[in-house]
């Protein structure tokens, strides 16, 4: 009789413990770099450059409107390129405008209209040539110590108040910055001292959002959470190189993008 007891007890011990095992298992959520839930962000679009036409300033896949004017080039032409052989060249030679490349994240055709993501991720591959920090004397004319490159995340159009998310890469100081305060008026930009890039290199980053904050990773590194600018979703994903007023001979490069949503 006593046999026959301890043989339930332990049958109904090993019953236990599996359905323990099995509970916990379940709830189980998976996960990125940033800590953030991902199990319900599925690949939206991304490109390598590799099918763009060489010299093309219209990549395949972003807004055709008067914003497009960056440059597919060719590592084969001694630019550098990120895994295969094109890239998108960023410059700024021009003091009335700059280099900017946009995607409507929806990919339809009116930044104004775009379809707002509550939760989304963007990763791209960024490089700055070693002109980026050198400084020169004349701050209308060319100062390459503000040629900057910037990735900003709009809702609908892609105006100051439009501003969700702003990062860029300092070139003066060698540093990933992000925007804080509100939309609109003159921002602060934030240096994050650890996030160091080096000119000539490709830097790893990705920008991850909900409905209230955000995260970078920058070569590996996670970094935040940081508050939106404002909230309601995300639109339009805009890269810029330069400043208004100022040219140079520097060049930003942009790789292998990807976006979740």
């Amino acid at each position: 009789m006593k046999h026959k007891i301890l043989i339930i007890s332990m049958a109904l011990l090993m019953f236990f413990l599996t359905a323990c095992s099995s509970t916990t298992g379940s709830s189980e959520a998976s996960t990125d770099t940033t800590g953030t839930t991902t199990s319900s962000l599925t690949l939206s679009f991304s490109t390598d450059f590799e099918s763009d036409t060489l010299g093309s300033t219209l990549p395949t896949g972003f807004y055709s409107g008067s914003f497009a004017d960056a440059t597919v080039v060719s590592s084969n032409d001694g630019y550098p390129a990120h895994g295969g052989a094109q890239s998108i060249q960023l410059g700024d030679t021009s003091a009335s405008s700059n280099s900017k490349l946009v995607r409507i994240l929806d990919g339809g055709s009116s930044t104004s209209t775009a379809t707002l993501y509550t939760a989304g991720r963007i990763k791209f591959y960024a490089y700055l040539d070693a002109e980026c920090g050198v400084q020169n004397n004349s701050n209308t004319a060319e100062d390459e110590t503000q040629e900057n490159l910037y990735l900003t995340l709009y809702n609908n159009g892609t105006s100051s108040g439009n501003r969700v998310i702003d990062i860029r890469l300092e070139a003066s100081t060698l540093k990933l910055q992000h925007r804080t305060g509100a939309p609109t008026g003159d921002l602060t930009y934030v240096d994050e001292t650890n996030a160091v890039f080096n000119l000539e290199n490709w830097n790893e980053i990705q920008i991850e959002w909900d409905d209230s904050q955000y995260y970078i990773t920058f070569n590996g590194t996670q970094y935040g959470p940081y508050d939106l600018l404002q909230t309601g979703g995300v639109g339009n994903a805009y890269f810029k190189f330069g400043q208004s007023g100022l040219v140079t001979t520097a060049k930003a490069y942009v790789d292998d993008i990807e976006i979740y949503n």
